[in-house]
């Protein structure tokens, strides 16, 4: 039997079940949980409510694991190759953001500096919202600029802002990484970064080119 006749079998047998009544079908069908599978690795392999249509070497080879529905969730609207799973201190294994890979050098201790929350005014704000990031230069550097073309604009020599969502504290471990010529922040208000991920709990690290930066965090 093919795996489309397998569908077509399980379909109508889950009708019968339903009394043959497919809005409540639809219902039942809602409520059934996910599966989420992955290799030893931690690469996620797949994600089903269909689990007998999974062949027993695959079955075999995969492990999975009670994950909470909202994570699977996560993963099928973001996408597989954002995540992996890990193992816990525990014997379980939890979702969590796959890091990307830059260039170590974009990274190191020596050439990056965390943007914190700060009170007072700042020559670069950086605002990260549960799906933006938001970038604005103050009006004093634009002001320092007025008479520069912008596409020719440098700090130091150079005209490229990088910055880097990072495990808290950590720059090796990065999950977002971004480039920013100099020139779109002086006739920009604002660079409006989408993220897709909440990343506020997050540490945010830049190569320092100005002599302030300032980190907001906000809903929305």
């Amino acid at each position: 039997m093919s795996s489309a006749e397998e569908r077509k079998k399980r379909f109508l047998e889950a009708k019968k079940q339903a009394g043959g009544k497919v809005d409540e079908l639809i219902v039942q069908e809602k409520a059934r949980p996910y599966k989420l599978f992955f290799k030893d690795s931690g690469e996620i392999t797949c994600i089903t409510k269909e689990v007998d249509s999974l062949t027993a070497e695959k079955l075999s080879t995969w492990k999975s694991w009670d994950f909470p529905s909202e994570k699977i969730l996560e993963v099928l609207e973001h996408g597989y190759n954002k995540f992996r799973v890990v193992a816990d201190d525990h014997g379980g294994y939890h979702i969590e953001l796959r890091p990307i890979s830059v260039p170590e050098f974009a990274v190191d201790d020596n050439f990056v500096s965390e943007i914190t929350a700060q009170d007072e005014d700042a020559d670069i704000v950086c605002e990260i919202t549960k799906t933006y990031l938001r970038i604005s230069i103050s009006d004093e550097i634009k002001q320092e600029y007025k008479d520069v073309f912008p596409i020719s604009a440098t700090r130091k020599g150079i005209r490229v802002l990088k910055f880097f969502i990072t495990e808290p504290h950590d720059p090796h471990i990065v999950y977002y990484y971004k480039t920013v010529l100099l020139g779109e922040l002086l006739v920009n208000d604002v660079l409006e970064l989408e993220l897709g991920h909440d990343f506020r709990n997050y540490s945010l690290f830049t190569k320092k080119l100005f002599d302030t930066y300032k980190r907001i965090d906000k809903d929305g």
